[in-house]
C-alpha cells in the first residue's frame, strides 16, 4: 500500500473501532508515525517520560523515534481514523496532541482525510497528508531534524543493505565520532548503531507487507 506523496509515504490507513485485544507495543523506535483522530474510547499512552489518556476530538501524532505503548479498555474501545506515515527524514520525538475544536483548519482537513479513506483513494489521502505535513511544519508542530543528522539518516536509507559504520556516518556529518553519537541519540532517541538495526528490520517488515 506504500504511496509516495511530496514529503511522505503512506503505510496504512483506515477508520475503525478496534478489537478487544488491540494494543500497540513499540519496544524500539518505529521509524514511522501513527496519526490518530480519536472519536471515542478509553486509551492510555505511555513512553519513557509521559503517560497520557487519549481524548475525544483530538488529533495525535505518535513518535517515530522513541519506544512507546498503548492499551485500551475493551469495554470502551478505541474508535478512530488512523494513518501510518513515514515522514522521513522528519523525526517525531514525542507525542503531539491537538484539540481539533480549537483548530478549525485541522478539523476540516481531518474530515477530508476521513472522506478519502472512506472511498479508499490513496492518492488523495497522500495529498491531504502532505497538506497536514506542511501545516505542522509551518505552525512549528513538527520541527526539522538537524540538517547533518538528516544527511546521516538519508545515507542510512540509501545504503541500508551495506556495512554502515559509525565512522562513515560521523565523517558524512562533519562531527567527531563521540559528538555525532550524542547528537544522533538526542535527535532520534537511539544510538546510530541501534537506529541502523531497527531501520533494517522495519524495511524488511515493509517488504513483507
Amino acid at each position: 500500500m506504500d504511496v509516495k506523496g511530496g514529503n511522505q509515504m503512506l503505510l496504512a490507513y483506515g477508520s475503525t473501532t478496534v478489537d478487544a485485544d488491540w494494543h500497540v507495543i513499540e519496544n524500539a523506535p518505529a521509524n514511522f508515525s501513527r496519526i490518530y483522530c480519536v472519536y471515542g474510547g478509553e486509551v492510555t499512552y505511555t513512553d519513557e517520560r509521559n503517560t497520557a489518556k487519549l481524548q475525544k476530538d483530538h488529533l495525535y501524532i505518535f513518535p517515530s523515534s522513541c519506544p512507546y505503548k498503548m492499551e485500551h479498555n475493551p469495554q470502551n474501545p478505541l474508535c478512530c481514523l488512523f494513518v501510518h506515515v513515514d515522514w522521513f527524514p522528519i523525526l517525531v520525538t514525542e507525542l503531539i496532541s491537538i484539540d481539533l475544536n480549537s483548530a478549525p483548519f485541522l478539523k476540516d482537513l481531518t474530515a477530508a482525510i476521513e472522506s478519502a479513506v472512506m472511498i479508499d483513494n490513496e492518492k488523495i489521502i497522500a495529498s491531504l497528508i502532505d497538506t497536514l505535513h506542511l501545516y505542522c511544519l509551518e505552525n512549528k508542530i513538527l520541527s526539522q531534524t538537524d540538517a547533518r543528522i538528516a544527511k546521516a539518516i538519508t545515507y542510512i536509507s540509501e545504503h541500508v543493505g551495506e556495512d554502515v559504520s559509525i565512522e562513515k556516518l560521523s565523517k558524512i556529518t562533519g562531527y567527531n565520532k563521540q559528538y555525532f553519537i550524542r547528537l544522533f541519540k538526542k535527535s532520534t532517541g537511539v544510538s546510530p548503531y541501534n537506529y541502523v538495526i531497527h531501520y533494517r528490520l522495519n524495511e524488511a517488515e515493509k517488504l513483507l507487507q
